[in-house]
């Protein structure tokens, strides 16, 4: 999947790991200082913090498709993707402004086709969520564990309830069961990782369920 990223969006983007993404983001007051801002028309920069709210949801990451960007943040014209790139305030991050512009170019019909294929997942849905829930797990193991890209983490969350038809409840009672084993919180350190050793994990699991049903029931 090609991608942009908001350029400085971990420097200017910073909160509390154990508190989640919060529903809102910070513009400083310097950027009225900023010539490149000041350069912008008032559309301009109204798109451009649309952008910034929509890579809100996945970690300073926005699609690499001005048509796509433009049908996620209900712009009424086409976002001019190149000049915020020229500007710096946004980092093309391998997609240079050619293959941007190609894809820029791709008619309507073929951008919506990829945007099926190309999921991005919102703070609220089942996918993200989960997915932060095992990351405030790891952070509690680790408190320096390195921040994921948590829409990639999504991914693997959506492969398990659509491929592997895993309920998202049984998602979540081994995410925490997995990170309070004194062996698996070592070594499930990603959505990923939670799918590949989903099946060794519920075999493990489940008999010390059960021993713990015997031994505390009535």
């Amino acid at each position: 999947m090609e991608y942009l990223e908001i350029r400085n969006w971990n420097k200017w983007q910073t909160y509390r790991a154990d508190r989640g993404q919060p529903p809102w983001i910070k513009i400083h007051r310097r950027l009225m200082r900023n010539p490149e801002w000041v350069s912008l028309s008032d559309a301009e920069r109204g798109q451009l913090v649309g952008i910034w709210l929509l890579a809100a949801d996945h970690d300073g990451v926005i699609p690499a498709s001005k048509e796509l960007i433009k049908k996620l943040c209900y712009m009424e014209s086409d976002p001019n993707i190149n000049k915020f790139i020229e500007l710096g305030f946004i980092n093309s991050n391998g997609v240079n402004s050619a293959s941007t512009r190609r894809q820029d170019d791709q008619p309507e019909a073929k951008a919506e086709a990829k945007a099926e294929t190309e999921k991005i997942f919102l703070s609220d849905s089942i996918e993200y969520r989960l997915s932060e829930l095992l990351y405030s797990l790891i952070l509690k193991n680790n408190a320096t564990h390195k921040k994921p890209c948590l829409n990639k983490w999504a991914k693997n969350i959506d492969l398990m309830i659509r491929i592997d038809k895993r309920k998202p409840d049984e998602i979540e009672s081994m995410i925490k069961w997995c990170q309070k084993d004194a062996f698996w919180h070592k070594n499930i350190l990603s959505t990923g990782k939670l799918r590949e050793k989903f099946d060794q994990l519920y075999l493990k699991m489940k008999p010390l369920q059960a021993s713990y049903e015997i031994e505390n029931w009535g």
